[in-house]
């Protein structure tokens, strides 16, 4: 089974303003797979690239959507306000 680590980021534009996501969030059980600031969503197959130096989120399209709606499903059951979570539920390619 792949292991697989989604970068995302959100539609704000004042990063003083951006939330840090909870505590246990975590993609491959590492908390540094979350990396505020970055302008774009990236995608690393942590089984072939655990340095996680290339992104293959264009080849793995399906999968970022996959673990995208699993990241805002989780926004929702933490209970991340609702201004929040609209910055968060599109995946920004």
């Amino acid at each position: 089974m792949e292991e697989w680590s989604l970068h995302v980021t959100s539609n704000d534009q004042d990063p003083n303003a951006v939330e840090s996501p909870p505590n246990n969030l975590s993609y491959g059980q590492r908390m540094e797979d979350y990396k505020p600031g970055e302008k774009r969503a990236a995608l690393f197959n942590i089984s072939s690239d655990p340095g996680q130096k290339n992104d293959v989120i264009s080849e793995n399209l399906d999968v970022a959507k996959t673990l995208h709606r699993e990241y805002v499903r989780h926004l929702k059951e933490w209970g991340l306000s609702e201004e929040r979570l609209h910055l968060n539920k599109d995946l920004i390619l």
